[in-house]
């Protein structure tokens, strides 16, 4: 490595003003001493702080990723969040909303939509509560659409009820 000043390339010929780099030190990084501190696996010149509790590997600052209240390295964290035992990692969610807003439309069809409308309402209250206990706002309007759409459908199917039970009462007659 050149010395700090006026360089020139070797393959090029151009002429530079050569400066060394000073990397800034990392928030937690702590550089290995002399003795007897044990090395980070990833990182031999930091020194490690932890080891983790899955494999036991030693993990500098750097390195350690605390999740659920466990203490992982990197290659853990990745295998146990792709295998979804990591529930804040988890990252794919059902959206339930949806479902019953499409559900929902279903329900209004007279006589066929009878066992929709239990569906509808249960998995709309279902997305409801799954969007508030998470903070989410996501497919919220479908959510109280598809409660709304769901009531219709009991208006209807239950206006068919009546009507069929109408219909062969007076026939027994």
């Amino acid at each position: 490595m050149p010395a700090a000043g006026p360089a020139v390339c070797p393959a090029c010929r151009v002429a530079f003003e050569a400066i060394p780099f000073q990397p800034r030190p990392e928030p937690g990084r702590q550089p290995l001493p002399a003795g007897d501190a044990a090395p980070c696996a990833q990182h031999q010149r930091n020194r490690a702080e932890a080891s983790c509790e899955r494999c036991g590997v030693f993990m500098c600052a750097v390195c350690r990723i605390e999740v659920d209240g466990r203490r992982l390295c990197p290659p853990c964290f990745e295998r146990l969040s792709g295998e979804g035992a990591l529930p804040s990692a988890v990252v794919h969610r059902r959206n339930w909303c949806g479902m019953a807003f499409h559900l929902s439309f279903f329900s209004m069809v007279p006589l066929f939509g009878l066992p929709a409308v239990p569906a509808a309402w249960w998995i709309g209250i279902k997305g409801l509560r799954q969007n508030y206990r998470l903070g989410e706002r996501i497919s919220h309007a479908a959510g109280w659409t598809a409660l709304v759409f769901a009531t219709g459908g009991t208006l209807i199917q239950g206006l068919m009820v009546v009507s069929f039970v109408a219909m062969f009462a007076g026939k027994g007659r």
